[in-house]
């Protein structure tokens, strides 16, 4: 016969009141039942653990270290227990964020360490992919959930707005646009060199800055092409070119470069978004986090 967990607490509560008949009222079983329960885990573990008396119950030396024990595993059971019922509420766990270059560069940071300080029991994985690259991952759960700035139209996701952006000119600070004070047309940029984003990279936003540009009347002229915002920020900045960006990203901007507004109404939205179809307790817990603090009305 193996312990079970019945002898143990059974044994702690004889052990800690030092009498059979207030341990009986305090477990709510008959004291001769009691009595048999400590007698058998006695038996179990082949040694006394308690001298009995008429009136008196001590410890024995082996009834002393098992009290001890039994102390240290009841106690690891209830944190085991804590624990089981956290993760199976989505209070504790681990959970893989994607987001990409642009959507960080808005509020999204102090979002995730918003929900980091109401959740420190979730270990947060904040990886860096571009919106086409989200998009498969949480079908396969590489990500959890993903903040994307261009939203693919996937019938298994559901996505949520957070953040909306317009879209601006970005200019070398001594370009003589830069100093105009009306709104920038974006036709008047027809003629100037554009620094974009890389095709293996960019490829999405890249088609929306084309479409942007054809419905101003001319095909942006590409000068050069780079892998990262501050790339393109950094070659704007010593007059290789113009590009058009959101304008959360002032945030990277340098003394060198000028973000202006222009004349269209495009505006890039960031959402976030999640497979709807299979939603674990964590990612439940962190996607009505969202939907709570920012409300429904940008839900989409």
């Amino acid at each position: 016969m193996n312990i079970e967990f019945r002898h143990i607490r059974y044994f702690r509560v004889v052990a800690e009141e030092k009498s059979f008949r207030r341990a009986s009222g305090i477990l709510q079983i008959a004291q001769p039942a009691l009595s048999r329960s400590i007698k058998q885990l006695e038996t179990i573990l082949g040694t006394r653990l308690l001298d009995r008396s008429k009136h008196h119950v001590a410890l024995t030396l082996a009834g002393n270290v098992f009290l001890k024990k039994s102390i240290m595993f009841t106690e690891h059971i209830e944190d085991m227990k804590k624990s089981v019922l956290l993760a199976g509420s989505g209070k504790i766990g681990h959970l893989k964020i994607g987001y990409s270059d642009f959507s960080m560069s808005g509020r999204i940071p102090y979002i995730i360490r918003k929900f980091k300080s109401l959740f420190p029991g979730i270990h947060l994985e904040i990886l860096n992919f571009h919106s086409a690259q989200q998009a498969q991952m949480p079908k396969d759960k590489r990500l959890d959930v993903g903040f994307m700035t261009i939203l693919p139209e996937i019938a298994e996701f559901s996505y949520f707005v957070i953040q909306e952006d317009e879209l601006n000119a970005v200019l070398p600070v001594d370009h003589p646009f830069a100093k105009l004070e009306r709104t920038l047309r974006l036709s008047s940029l027809s003629r100037e060199p554009f620094i974009i984003g890389s095709q293996k990279y960019w490829s999405h936003y890249n088609m929306l800055l084309n479409h942007l540009c054809l419905s101003a009347g001319f095909v942006p002229n590409v000068e050069q092409e780079a892998g990262s915002i501050e790339g393109i920020i950094g070659l704007i900045s010593v007059g290789m070119g113009v590009t058009i960006l959101p304008s959360s990203l002032s945030c990277y901007a340098s003394p060198r470069i000028s973000m202006r507004k222009i004349d269209h109404l495009h505006k890039l939205n960031t959402a976030l978004a999640w497979n709807k179809s299979n939603i674990d307790p964590i990612q439940k817990t962190f996607v009505d986090h969202i939907l709570n603090s920012y409300g429904e009305d940008m839900s989409i």
